[in-house]
C-alpha cells in the first residue's frame, strides 16, 4: 500500500494542490494520509490499492476542509474575547476587573503547550498572520490554525463569565 502511495505521491500532491490552492496545505494532508495507510493492518486485503490510496487522500482532505471551516467559525466566534483594555473612561474597579480577566486568561493558557501558546500571543498581541507566525515558529500555516483553534476553545470553556465592568462600579 505504501509502495503505491509513493508511487503517486506527485499525482496526489498535484490533485490536493489544485483543489486547495495551497502546496503546505497539500503536503500536510499527504503526510495524514500516508499515517492514516501506514496504519492499515492488512493491506494485501485491499482489492485495488492505487483507488485506495486516491480515496485515502481524498477523504483526509476533506476531513482538512471540514476541519478549516470549524476553525474560521472559532476564530469569528472569539471575537468576544477580552481582546483590548479600554483606555477612555476607566476607573479603579474596571481597570481591577480587566486586570483580573487578563490574570485568568494568562492562567489558562498556561494549560496550553507552549507551541500553542506562543501561536495564541504572537497572533492576539503581535498581531502577526498565520503565515508570519509560522515562518517564526518554523510549523505549517495549517499548524497555526490548530493551535489557535485549540487555545481559542480552551480559553472560551474556561474563562469565568464575563459580567458588566460597569456594574461592579
Amino acid at each position: 500500500m505504501l509502495a503505491v502511495f509513493l508511487e503517486r505521491r506527485e499525482a496526489l500532491h498535484a490533485m490536493v494542490a489544485a483543489r486547495l490552492g495551497d502546496r503546505q496545505d497539500a503536503r500536510d494532508i499527504l503526510h495524514d494520509a500516508w499515517l492514516r495507510l501506514s496504519a492499515i493492518k492488512q493491506p494485501k486485503r485491499v482489492d485495488n490499492p492505487s483507488a485506495y490510496v486516491v480515496r485515502t487522500t481524498q477523504n483526509v482532505m476533506k476531513d482538512h476542509i471540514r476541519r478549516a471551516n470549524v476553525s474560521r467559525r472559532h476564530v469569528q466566534m472569539a471575537g468576544d474575547l477580552p481582546a483590548d483594555i479600554p483606555a477612555a473612561q476607566s476607573s479603579p474597579e474596571i481597570d481591577a476587573y480587566h486586570r483580573a480577566r487578563l490574570r485568568q486568561m494568562r492562567a489558562l493558557l498556561g494549560d496550553l503547550s507552549p507551541k500553542c501558546q506562543t501561536a495564541f500571543l504572537l497572533s492576539r498581541c503581535d498581531g502577526l498572520s498565520y503565515r508570519d507566525i509560522g515562518d517564526r515558529m518554523g510549523i505549517s500555516d495549517n499548524m497555526v490554525k490548530k493551535y489557535l483553534v485549540k487555545a481559542l476553545a480552551h480559553l472560551r470553556a474556561h474563562m469565568q463569565p464575563a459580567g458588566d465592568p460597569a456594574d461592579r462600579a
